[in-house]
Formats: structure tokens, sequence, C-alpha cells
């Protein structure tokens, strides 16, 4: 937390008529992982957390965060202020900071750039009588820098499987006649274009928006991009213009027309600029009628690209397993080194390689109990023997996107340790190997992950699996395997994460994960059913087994998957 920052946004509250502030860590394109854009969140409480919220008032302020972050954000704001309050079991958990922290008739504030125009309207109508307004001038003037200006570069239609103007058109069909659509997410505008981006954060996107008035195309673009580059998109009929003009065309252009945007991924600000402009905004809300739908679906020659990275991503930590191991018996390394070394790995193992897909969580002991922990240089556990090493992390490449966890330990586990792994272990098996009719959803199958953990009273709080992106962001929907309920069914070339758990608070945490492709099984008389091929190559730790509590379909598959990974990556020479 940052006491002097505080001060003078409550200075601001006080002179701008607030009585509380409340705060989100999304960036203005509402992708967490998309763009090094400043993180209000982090910057006022010192705690990164994509699904926080925090709200300041004239003398109280309290951060709002899930399970994924709770043990994390209590330790790091203990003794300070600032209370932390576990967002679950309520369907206000989003705003129960402001709840708490303010009266009925309050005037509470938000940055109307960085929240969704759907969320808005939810958290406005949800306090109620308080009177939500758009507070964003408040943080000008902080000394918050703008994103590095990202260098663009396009993706063949050998990598994408498809063309910028197929998809556009495909967009288009869902369109109705002479409307103009508004896109603002960046992973939709870098998926539909085929373009992608050598800077920017987890996600190698650039800052853009995109007006479609087809076959008329308009990006705004806020990036470097060659002549060569511009004049091939110029040639499929996609006009650049300055990302600054786009606020004054956008209205410009929309004005005596009508448009359509889709509130869950425009931010309200931009919402309001498009509803008070144009002669008819239509609200785009049907699924199927999206970018982020038709993206979530990978064609046969994405698929083959994850396959591909996937190799190389498994020789990176075949090496770091090895280098790591060696290090335990000269004394250990430090988190923090841990994850360096990784990054050293994947670089040398394929120049395809651009940068982490998020940030790397190498966590020991106590710190693997928080999902979300992050290892700092100066402060975090050396890796020793007598407790597990939770690794999580992953790579983007120039054929697809990673994301695996892998859990070890380097010394003696006792009984409890070994039953939790495997219990784990048997939940990951139990949603690798799920056989299930064509338009379940990922809420149906979140069952297979967690019954072995169920039979034993054991649970984890964060979701089974979300989808990921190919050359995009790690955390794609809209499709997830969740408790919540998503009624976005699991559809044959959906790429989800598979990463059931079990965290200890002050002990330990153990979880694994691979990605999944879900595929077509078989057509019978009860209709079509689906399954699932697992893309990621990395052998499974199998030491801290016990064996008896393993089905004999169970030793079979993680036999063969671990063989099969040996196979792939004895067939390199650089593993």
């Amino acid at each position: 937390m940052n006491t002097e920052r505080l001060i003078i946004l409550r200075a601001r509250m006080k002179a701008a008529g607030f009585d509380a502030v409340a705060i989100t860590g999304i960036d203005p394109h509402l992708g967490v992982n998309a763009v090094e854009y400043p993180d209000y969140l982090k910057y006022f409480s010192g705690v990164g957390a994509s699904a926080g919220l925090l709200v300041v008032t004239a003398d109280k302020s309290a951060l709002t965060v899930d399970s994924r972050y709770y043990v994390m954000a209590k330790e790091k704001l203990r003794d300070t202020e600032m209370s932390v309050l576990l967002a679950a079991g309520s369907s206000r958990a989003q705003e129960r900071g402001i709840i708490e922290l303010t009266a009925p008739d309050a005037a509470v504030g938000f940055d109307a750039r960085r929240m969704s125009a759907t969320a808005f309207a939810k958290m406005r109508d949800s306090l109620a009588p308080r009177i939500a307004k758009d507070a964003g001038a408040l943080f000008a003037g902080f000394g918050l820098a703008s994103p590095a200006a990202a260098k663009v570069f396009l993706l063949d239609a050998a990598v994408a499987g498809e063309s910028r103007r197929e998809k556009l058109a495909r967009l288009a069909a869902w369109s109705e006649k002479g409307e103009i659509r508004v896109v603002s997410a960046l992973d939709d505008i870098a998926w539909l274009l085929n373009i992608r981006a050598t800077a920017g954060g987890y996600c190698p996107v650039p800052v853009a928006r995109l007006l479609i008035d087809y076959p008329r195309v308009r990006l705004f673009l806020a990036a470097e991009i060659s002549a060569a580059d511009a004049a091939a998109l110029e040639a499929d009929g996609i006009e650049l213009m300055p990302y600054t003009e786009f606020a004054n065309y956008a209205a410009s252009a929309v004005a005596a027309r009508r448009a359509a945007a889709e509130p869950d991924r425009t931010d309200f600000a931009l919402f309001e600029i498009l509803r008070r402009s144009s002669a008819a905004l239509r609200e785009e809300t049907r699924p199927e009628a999206t970018p982020a739908a038709m993206k979530a679906v990978k064609n046969e020659t994405e698929l083959a690209g994850f396959r591909r990275c996937m190799i190389a991503e498994g020789a990176a930590l075949t090496r770091f397993i090895r280098w790591l191991t060696d290090a335990m018996d000269s004394g250990g390394a430090s988190e923090a080194e841990a994850a360096q070394q990784l990054e050293i790995f994947r670089r040398e193992a394929s120049p395809e390689y651009i940068g982490p897909s998020f940030g790397t969580i190498a966590a020991y002991g106590a710190n693997a109990a928080m999902p979300h922990y992050r290892p700092a240089a100066d402060s975090c556990a050396m890796i020793r023997r007598d407790s597990f090493f939770l690794l999580d992390s992953g790579g983007q490449y120039a054929t697809g996107t990673t994301d695996v966890t892998r859990t070890f330990h380097f010394g003696n586990p006792s009984r409890e340790e070994r039953a939790h792994y495997t219990l784990v272990l048997k939940g990951m098996i139990g949603l690798s190997t799920m056989v299930f009719p064509e338009g379940t959803c990922g809420t149906q199958l979140d069952m297979a992950a967690r019954r072995p953990l169920w039979e034993h009273g054991l649970n984890y709080s964060h979701g089974t699996g979300h989808g990921v992106g190919h050359i995009l962001n790690v955390h794609e929907g809209p499709q997830s395997i969740r408790a919540e309920y998503n009624p976005t069914p699991i559809m044959p070339g959906m790429v989800v994460s598979n990463e059931p758990a079990v965290y200890l608070e002050g002990k330990y945490g153990i979880r694994i994960e691979n990605l999944l492709a879900c595929r077509r099984h078989s057509e019978t008389e009860f209709g079509s059913f689906l399954s699932f091929e697992t893309l990621t190559v990395c052998p499974i730790d199998t030491a801290p087994v016990i064996p008896e509590m393993m089905t004999d379909a169970e030793i079979e598959f993680i036999s063969g998957y671990n063989e099969n990974c040996r196979k792939i990556l004895d067939s390199i020479t650089n593993v």
C-alpha cells in the first residue's frame, strides 16, 4: 500500500465531491494480460489482482479479491490501514467493500475506461441508491507511464489457417445491413486481422481499435508497422489511422448510422460515446456472433501450431527440471533464480519463442499455497528438499501459446503430501479422459477433476480450466471449466487448461496442469460424443504417487503419457 498516493487521491476525491472511489485492475481494453498499461489497483494497493476491486474513502480502504489472491493480499497488507475482503458466496461479492465502507447515499467514482459497459451497469444497479459516476479524471497526473510502443508483425495464413478477409467476412455475416461494428478488445482485433506485436504485455498484441463498415475496415493503431506490412493490410482493404483519432472519428462515423458493439468487451466510456452518437446502438450479445467465440474454436492449422510449440516448451521444462534437480545437490536455488533460469532455457529451446505468456509462478512450501504467488528476488524463498515446489509458467511462441504447471518434491514427502499429490493427479487424469456428449458445458465437466478430492473432503476454490488463445491471451473465453455456471459448450477445436489443485495455507500447494484440445470422439445412436487430446509435452513426476490409490486405468494413462513425452523429447537434439 502506498500511503502518499492515497493521500493525493483522497484530496482529489474531496475536491471533486466523491465519497469513495472504486479501482479495478483492468486496462482500458479490458484485457489484463494484453498490454502493460499502468495497473491502478497495484499502484495504490501494492497488490496485483486481475479480479480485485479497491475502494478508497476519506479515511478507510478495502481490497476485495477472490481466493486466488486472498492469502497473498492479507500477507502484503498486514499492519496497514487497508483491509482485505474475500469475494465469495455472494452475487454482490465484488462490491462488498463499497457496501461496507460507504453510506447508502454516497457518491462513488469509477474509471469508466476500465470497466466494461456491462460491468459498470451491474455495479451501478447493485449499489443503488448510491450514485455511481465516472471519476477517470482523478487519476491524471500520477506519473503513470503509457504502454511502450509495440512493433507489429503479420501472421501468414500458414500459421493462422484463415485469411483476415475470410475472418472479417464471417463476422460481417452476423451484422445487420448498414451497421458499423466497433471492436475494442485487443485480442479480438489481433485475431481478426492476423496481426501480433513483439512488445507489450504477456499477450503479444498492439494497442488498437477497429471500425468495420464492411467491406471497408479502419484500423486505429498505436504501434510501429513496416511499410511492407502496412501495404499488405491496405491491399486487403484495411485503412490504417492513428489511434489518437479513434474517439472523434468513431463519433462522427456512427452519426445518423446504426452501430453495434459488445457491452461485455467494450469499456463503458466508449460505449457511452457510441450510444450518444449513433442513431441506434445495438448491443451484440449473441455469443456465436462475436470474434471471441470465433477465435475460441481453433482450426487444424492453429492446433498444429500448438503441438509444435508444446514440444519446444517441453524441451525447456525438461532442461529446467534437470537443472533444478542438480541444484538440490549444491544447496538449492531461490524461487526467483528458478524463474530466471527457466526463461533462459525457453529462449535457448526455440528461435520461435517470443516471451512469457504470464508471470512465472515459482513457489516453494507455504508460498505454493497462494495460487497466484510471484517470487521477488529480494524476499523469495529458497527451494529445498522438505516441501513441494510448484512451477506454473507459459510461453508465447510464433505458432502458439503454452501454460504448464508441475509440482515437485526433492526429498521424502509425508504420507499426507503423497496422498494429496495422488488425488490431484487423479483429478487431472479424470478430466483428461472424459468422453462427453456434444453440447456439454464446462460446468458439467468440472466435477470430473474435483471428484477424487471431494471424496477425501478436499477442494480448490479456483476454476479447473480456462480457454487458451493462439499466440494471444493465455486466459481466453468464452469457455471455461469451473463450478460457476457458464453455458458455453466445450466444442471441437477449443483449447482449455486442466489444472486441479489442493492448497493448505501455511504449508504447501499442489497443482498439475496440462492443456487439452477438444476433439470429436464418436457418433452413436445417442448422438455425437467428444473427448480431449492432451497437447502438453512434459513428463509428470510420479515419485510422490501412492500407487495403491490409483486405478489400473489411471496408471496406464500416466505411464503412457510420460512415455510418449519422453519419446517426443528424445527425438529432438537440444534436450
